[in-house]
């Protein structure tokens, strides 16, 4: 249905709201979506998204992965500690070739330790190499 004004400018209006439908399919396809255009930043916001959610999904997928692998084994022996025995001294008489450095944190770590502190009576796992 059309109006002309008294100006002469044609206004059409749809007859019914099926044909609004109509002519909004015909102008944006079924998804209304056909004529749509991204700016440089919708692109730079899609890239973003996609990147982001990529980073998600992979460390999701590598924790998962890291998680499954059984740990190293290593052969310890079990000592205990005496009076006025430090990690530095235990660490010497281990290997002594190697850095006292690593097998005190070798030690910490198979142990569970937070700091160096030992006390008499206390057991320890020392790594035999």
């Amino acid at each position: 249905m059309a109006m002309q004004a008294q100006t002469g400018i044609i206004i059409e209006f749809p007859a019914s709201h099926a044909a609004e439908r109509r002519v909004s399919r015909e102008r944006y396809g079924r998804s209304g979506l056909r004529g749509l255009r991204l700016t440089r930043r919708g692109r730079f916001v899609v890239w973003a998204f996609a990147i982001v959610l990529s980073v998600i999904v992979g460390a999701m997928l590598g924790g998962v992965a890291a998680a499954g692998e059984a740990p190293e084994g290593i052969p310890v022996t079990v000592h205990s500690v005496e009076q006025g025995e430090t990690l530095w001294a235990l660490a010497s008489g281990i290997n002594p070739g190697k850095d006292n450095r690593d097998v005190v944190f070798e030690i910490m770590r198979l142990n569970g330790m937070s700091d160096g502190s030992l006390k008499a009576g206390q057991t320890l796992l020392l790594p035999s190499y």
